[in-house]
């Protein structure tokens, strides 16, 4: 009868952390897939929570749970963080008297989500100004057309105001 070799401990543990590992990247894969099949937020009128920086605010969710994190699309702002920090500040203190003009109310029309699971917005102040058009004119903000699929409906009023400001 041949003699059956037992793993030592130590292999046993690894094996069974491995095991773990293996089932926690599964459920995050679940949960990954479960928030890209979910289904974006009405559009409509929102109340604004918090500006983030100049192109993503986080707005209070009218069903209640957590507050929704909209990115403003076909848009880029500098950083707060990094060597554009002065122009980032400008962006969101520009953007903070925008909206604390409208009372901290837009208008949302959502397009799609984002690898960081923000909802990509078109965003109107409540008169119907494409607040990214405004950030775009007075050069806060440049326009992005590599991320043309998320602003059909102002694909062309972004790429104006883009190439006024470059006149």
């Amino acid at each position: 009868m041949k003699k059956i070799k037992r793993f030592p401990r130590e292999l046993s543990v690894i094996a069974g952390l491995f095991a773990v590992s293996a089932n926690c990247a599964l459920l995050q894969a679940a949960q990954d897939t479960a928030s890209a099949n979910e289904p974006p937020p009405a559009n409509g009128q929102y109340t604004v929570k918090r500006i983030i920086d100049g192109d993503t605010i986080r707005v209070a969710n009218p069903y209640g749970g957590e507050d929704i994190r909209v990115r403003f699309a076909c848009i880029d702002t500098p950083e707060i963080k990094g060597t554009q920090r002065e122009q980032g500040v400008r962006a969101k203190d520009e953007l903070t008297q925008i909206l604390q003009g409208s009372g901290m109310s837009v208008q949302l029309f959502f397009n799609a989500q984002d690898r960081y699971k923000r909802w990509v917005a078109d965003v109107r102040l409540p008169n119907g100004t494409l607040v990214q058009e405004v950030l775009v004119k007075e050069r806060l903000a440049s326009f992005k057309p590599q991320y043309r699929s998320h602003c059909p409906n102002t694909f062309a009023v972004l790429q104006r105001a883009a190439g006024q400001v470059q006149r």
